[in-house]
């Protein structure tokens, strides 16, 4: 299947602007708990850097088209394991109102429990949170953390609610695979998210 020309051109944008292109995913039958989604999380690349801090750029994908898990199922929260300590992180874009909390785990009850190193994204209540009606979700964020912090096999969650115990926990291989490799609704998903990253430093 031939990529569409504008997407190939997005790719090529990406390239020559210097926008990192590494990426893993898992899913939908090759780990435990993926219970048929499909969990890519892409490193955009080192975005600032200070003698003692870096700033990363991540973008967390979850495509819940082959979801197996029970009718009425949404998420409620995600987490990310990156680094060893979360220094500060911004959320960039999110499917819905979602909020950050640094140094917090994902359980039954949401981004509770602590945990050095976890970045976990609420969206509150059903109404604000996506169902899963198939339409890949992303969450673009940065991660401040200690210099020489970045994990090389990070750590992922998903919150299925309203039922307790439909939670994702798996590591992924980050900086592993490449464009040419990806499924096409990442590939799309990352010229979207190239053209956001132009669109802030435009603004800015």
């Amino acid at each position: 299947m031939s990529l569409p020309a504008k997407v190939l051109g997005a790719l090529g944008a990406m390239v020559l602007c210097g926008v990192s292109l590494n990426a893993d995913w898992i899913g939908p039958s090759d780990c435990a708990t993926c219970f048929g989604s499909v969990y890519t999380l892409s490193n955009l690349g080192m975005t600032a850097s200070t003698a003692t801090t870096e700033t990363w750029e991540f973008a967390y994908i979850i495509d819940t088209s082959g979801f197996t898990g029970p009718a009425g199922a949404y998420i409620g929260s995600v987490a990310v394991k990156v680094t060893s300590k979360v220094l500060d992180s911004t959320l960039y874009s999110a499917p819905g109102d979602w909020t950050s909390f640094e140094n917090q785990n994902v359980n039954n009850a949401g981004c509770r429990g602590g945990g050095s190193g976890w970045l976990s994204f609420s969206g509150g209540s059903l109404s604000s949170t996506p169902t899963l009606s198939g339409t890949p979700y992303t969450w673009d964020f940065s991660v401040v953390m200690p210099a020489g912090a970045l994990l090389s096999t990070p750590s992922i969650k998903a919150n299925y609610d309203p039922r307790n115990g439909w939670i994702t926990s798996e590591r992924i291989a980050v900086p592993e695979g490449g464009p040419a490799e990806w499924p096409l609704s990442v590939v799309a998903m990352g010229a979207w998210l190239w053209w956001q990253r132009r669109c802030r430093r435009r603004a800015s």
